[in-house]
């Protein structure tokens, strides 16, 4: 489950496998049926419900639980662009917001 404390946006184009839900707000972007090669959300929209709180709640005790297991994190700075990138094991932060534009690697 994709899970925010704000709201979701969505430039156009995304696909999304999975839920997604906001756990404080509740505007959440408005997705056609999902159907193969198509854009849209092959899932539930969770908009303040408790299967949204309940994710977040564990989303951030996971980070908690990340942050003090790793020596050290990787600040990304500002509003990071994460397409083209090839992120390995870690834990990135930024000091406002990150999104994704073009693919994302990720490298074991």
């Amino acid at each position: 489950m994709e899970c925010t404390a704000g709201s979701v946006t969505d430039a156009g184009g995304s696909q999304i496998n999975g839920d997604m839900g906001t756990s404080t707000g509740t505007t959440l972007p408005v997705y056609a049926p999902y159907s193969p090669g198509t854009p849209g959300l092959n899932g539930d929209l969770h908009p303040n419900t408790a299967t949204a709180i309940d994710a977040r709640a564990a989303a951030i005790s996971a980070l908690d639980d990340i942050k003090s297991r790793s020596d050290c994190e990787t600040e990304l700075g500002g509003v990071v662009e994460l397409g083209g990138r090839i992120l390995t094991p870690g834990l990135y932060t930024s000091t406002e917001s990150m999104h994704r534009e073009s693919p994302l690697s990720t490298r074991l």
